[in-house]
Parts: C-alpha cells; sequence; structure tokens
C-alpha cells in the first residue's frame, strides 16, 4: 500500500495533492498523486485485490502514466478544447532516440538516488527499463529498414557553448564513458549519431535535413529525459512539421511527476503517445497494407 508522507511539499500543490511512497515503481522513491485518483484506485483495488501503490503508479492496471497526477477535471478541460490528437501512422517513420547516454542511466538498475551516486544526472532503473524497450524497437525498425538516428549530447563542447541545463553539478567532462551509448542500443554501421549542445535534437543541428533527406515525415522519439531533452524535441519535432509520437514506454526522467505531467502534456499539444508494441504493430500494418497496394 502506498504511504503518505511530506505534507509541507505536498501543500505547495494544494491540499488535494500529497506525496506517496511507491517502492521499487521505475527506480523513484515517490509520486505525487492526487488524493482523489488514490482513493478511486484504492476502492478499485480492494475489489481487484491489487495494491494501489502498483495500481496508479506509472499506469498500473488499466491506467495511463498521467492518470495518477491529473486529475480528472483538469483532463475534462483538455478534452472539451479538443486536444489530444490521435497518431497517423501513414507515413515514414524514423526512430530518434535522444541522449540514452551512460551518464544518463547509470551502470547499475538500481534506484535513482543510488544512480546518482554514480552520476549526477542518471535516473537508475527507469532508465534500465527504457533500454529494454528501444532495444524492442530497434529490433523492428532495423528488421523493416527504417531509419534509426542517435541524438547525443556533446559534453565536449559545453566550455563553447554552455551546458544543456542550469544545473548545479554537471558530470565531469574527464570522464568519457559518461557519454557513451550503451552497449545492448549500440548504433549499426551507417547509423548516423547527432550532436546536440541543448535540450533540443533538433537546435542548431543537422537533425531536421537529415531526416527530410531520407524522405521521413514521423518522428519516433525514445530516450530521455520526458521533461527535459524529449520535450524540447517534441516541441521542435512538431513545430517543423513532422508527425510526432512518444515512444512511453521507452523514455524516461529522474521524477515520475515531472515524467507524467510532461507525457501528458506533450499528447495534448504536441505529440501522440504509444507503446512499442503498438507502435510496430500500427507501422507494420501500414506497411504491409502498402504493399499489397502496390
Amino acid at each position: 500500500m502506498a504511504k503518505a508522507w511530506g505534507a509541507g511539499l505536498s501543500g505547495a500543490f494544494g491540499p488535494d495533492w500529497q506525496f506517496y511512497w511507491v517502492p521499487e515503481i521505475r527506480g523513484c522513491l515517490t509520486t505525487l498523486c492526487h488524493t482523489s485518483q488514490l482513493e478511486a484506485q484504492v476502492e478499485l483495488n480492494s475489489v481487484t485485490g491489487i495494491e494501489a501503490a502498483e495500481g496508479f503508479a506509472f499506469g498500473g492496471k488499466g491506467m495511463t502514466g498521467w492518470e495518477g497526477v491529473v486529475p480528472e477535471s483538469e483532463r475534462e478541460i483538455y478534452r472539451k478544447a479538443g486536444f489530444g490528437k490521435s497518431a497517423r501512422w501513414d507515413g515514414k517513420p524514423a526512430l530518434v532516440i535522444i541522449d540514452a547516454l551512460w551518464s544518463f542511466i547509470g551502470h547499475e538498475p538500481v534506484d535513482v538516488l543510488m544512480a546518482m551516486e554514480e552520476y549526477p544526472t542518471a535516473c537508475g532503473k527507469s532508465g534500465w527499463d527504457g533500454l529494454e524497450k528501444i532495444a524492442v524497437a530497434l529490433d523492428y525498425f532495423r528488421g523493416a529498414g527504417l531509419p534509426v538516428v542517435y541524438v547525443c549530447a556533446d559534453g565536449s563542447l559545453r566550455d563553447v557553448y554552455g551546458a544543456t541545463t542550469r544545473m548545479r553539478s554537471p558530470v565531469s567532462l574527464k570522464d568519457n564513458e559518461a557519454f557513451e551509448i550503451p552497449g545492448m542500443i549500440a548504433p549499426h554501421e551507417g547509423e548516423p549519431i547527432v550532436k546536440k549542445t541543448k535540450a533540443s535534437g533538433f537546435f542548431r543541428t543537422p537533425l531536421d535535413i537529415l531526416l527530410r533527406k531520407a524522405a521521413v515525415d514521423t518522428v519516433i522519439l525514445a530516450g530521455c529525459t520526458t521533461s527535459g531533452c524529449i520535450r524540447a524535441s517534441a516541441v521542435d519535432s512538431h513545430s517543423l512539421g513532422f508527425e510526432t509520437i512518444l515512444l512511453e514506454d521507452a523514455v524516461w526522467d529522474r521524477s515520475y511527476f515531472s515524467h507524467a505531467v510532461s507525457m501528458f502534456e506533450l499528447s495534448m499539444k504536441y505529440a501522440s503517445v504509444a507503446s512499442v508494441e503498438e507502435a510496430c504493430a500500427q507501422i507494420g500494418k501500414y506497411l504491409s497494407g502498402k504493399r499489397v497496394s502496390q
């Protein structure tokens, strides 16, 4: 069962919000949950026998990742305004992997606070969970002959262009391994690696040109962090005219609250959200239909 704590912290969000301790959920120690959402899930779980913490965190049983954070009344506002467009799967997609580097994951699948002892930017187990899903997506895209692009932070240019974020303790530039891509999702020969110096993968990089040269019109985003570089890249992708889709189980963040809110807001305005399994199935369905029509 989830345990409430930190009343002083939750008070900043209003009396109906509370922090809950959720053990071993995507590597996060805590989550911020609207009281009404938790009460509803507890009532449901009393019938199903599912633990409340398992039920609401990161979607759990039958819930999207943001339903335990964004109140129904807030979601209704967006629905009434007409936000939340469904994904289009009738274009040519490219898998764009953002900042899937050791410095944003950590070498051990541990809780985020433990992972941060190695790198201050590490996300821990949530990053490892995301890596597994990226590997699945990579297998599909490569098998289908679809483009794969890696976009990675270039720490070597920090002194020239400044840091990507305003954090106080950036990763040491002397640790070369920090900016390496993990072996389980390492690029194959011919797969481009775009270096970036700011949050968005499109900001003053050749990513836009590279995708258009390959006739790509749909950007499928994976990597991290949801509230940072994924969010910035998704907004720019949409602004540049690409159909933009987030792989919900292949993006991650060090904060559950930031992850959930970012996913919700992006899905309402700038992108669609799908699991790796759903994305592969939808792309496969379109490609199969295209081959038949030809």
